[in-house]
Order: structure tokens, then C-alpha cells, then sequence
């Protein structure tokens, strides 16, 4: 996935392209905005641009770096997700712990928290002594659809990147093609998901499909 594959946030993209061009990275992001709009998926093809061997301003997802990001192998990128409903303490030192040394292979460090706002406090506590002095050659993204929840000693560290509802016409496209719906189907699952591209894709499902016929047959 590359900047060119991810559609209806041109802005963000736009951003995000910018600050590679213009060699004016944040060492801390926070990309925000509506539920399954695409902001973790940027997120990594971020930090596949910021590391491809073959263009500087976007990822090939061809070249070594691209894949291992691709694979979740990279050794100097990270993705740190929820667990059973928050994230704790002890992964967020894990990952602190690694960044004391430079980065192995890639020109940046890249660490990705999902669902930041997931953080438990003593989480979003060790986690702020990082942000206060982050490590070199590092750029740390925070996830959230919820970013009022996070601590504001957190959001002031953070460059805002701000993520949008997808247009229905976009998420009708990009739902037809991948479930192979027909234009008028994927056009009631994209009008009915408010905007995001997971609940279409939930809703295009082959059982919410059959539910839905059922239930206007017996209408």
C-alpha cells in the first residue's frame, strides 16, 4: 500500500507528501479522525516512504524495505495495537527499550500506535517521557479516532494530521471491486457506512448481504 492506493483522504496525503519533500518531519504525529477512514493504513505507507529504497516522496512496495513493512518484519518498524481493550504498560516500555539504539536498516525509526487512546495511564505516563525526548532518526505516529481521550501533555507534542469521512461514491467503488458486489448493493452498504470503508466492508458481507434480501423479501 503506497500513498497513490489510498483514496478519498487526499489532504492528509497531500500533508504527508509535503513534509517528505520538504525534509520537515515531526518526530511525533497524531492521525485522527472517523473509525475505518484509512488513518492506520497511512500510517504505514508513511513509514514506507520515509524508508524506500527507490522513490523519496512515496513507497515502490517493491524494494526490501517496502515488503518487510508490508510482512509487519521490519525491525525498525513497529506497530502496537490494543489488547483486550487497552494498552499496557509493559508494551510500551518494550518498545522505549529499543529505542535507545539507531535504527538498524532504516533511515527512520517508525512506531505506530493504534488506538492510542487505548493507552492506560501509567502507559500514556512513560509513554510522555518519550515524547519529551525522542530518540534521533525516530518519527512516532499515534492512531486515534478518539483523540480527545488522550492526555493534552500528549496531543501538544503531537503534529495533527486530521482524517475524513470517505465519500459514498469512493467506498461504493472500492467495495464493489473488492467484494464483488453490484453497483446498487455497494452503493446501500456505502450509504449506510457513514463514511467509513471497514463498515461498508462489514456490511457487503456475504451474510449481512443474505439478511438484508431476506428481510425485503418478506417486506
Amino acid at each position: 500500500m503506497s500513498f497513490d492506493e489510498i483514496r478519498g483522504q487526499e489532504r492528509a496525503i497531500k500533508i504527508l507528501r509535503q513534509t517528505i519533500a520538504n525534509d520537515h518531519l515531526a518526530q511525533a504525529y497524531l492521525f485522527h479522525g472517523p473509525d475505518g477512514v484509512g488513518k492506520k493504513m497511512t500510517a504505514i505507507a508513511f513509514a514506507k516512504a520515509l524508508n524506500c529504497h527507490a522513490h523519496s516522496e512515496d513507497a515502490c512496495g517493491h524494494c526490501l524495505s517496502c515488503r518487510k513493512i508490508s510482512e509487519g518484519i521490519h525491525p525498525d518498524v513497529t506497530l502496537l495495537q490494543q489488547e483486550k481493550g487497552e494498552i499496557k504498560i509493559g508494551a510500551i516500555r518494550e518498545i522505549i527499550s529499543g529505542m535507545i539504539y539507531r535504527p538498524l536498516e532504516a533511515k527512520k525509526r517508525v512506531i505506530i500506535i493504534d488506538e492510542a487512546d487505548k493507552c492506560n495511564l501509567s502507559a500514556s505516563n512513560a509513554f510522555l517521557k518519550t515524547l519529551e525526548e525522542p530518540p534521533v532518526e525516530t518519527v512516532i505516529i499515534l492512531v486515534s479516532s478518539s483523540p480527545d481521550l488522550l492526555p493534552q501533555t500528549v496531543l501538544s507534542r503531537c503534529r495533527r494530521v486530521s482524517f475524513r469521512n470517505i465519500p459514498v461514491r469512493i467506498i461504493a467503488e472500492i467495495i464493489a471491486q473488492e467484494n464483488g458486489l453490484s453497483a446498487a448493493a455497494a452503493e446501500n452498504a456505502a450509504y449506510l457506512a457513514d463514511g467509513s470503508i471497514s463498515k461498508a466492508i462489514a456490511l457487503a458481507s456475504t451474510e449481512v448481504q443474505q439478511v438484508r434480501e431476506d428481510i425485503l423479501k418478506g417486506l
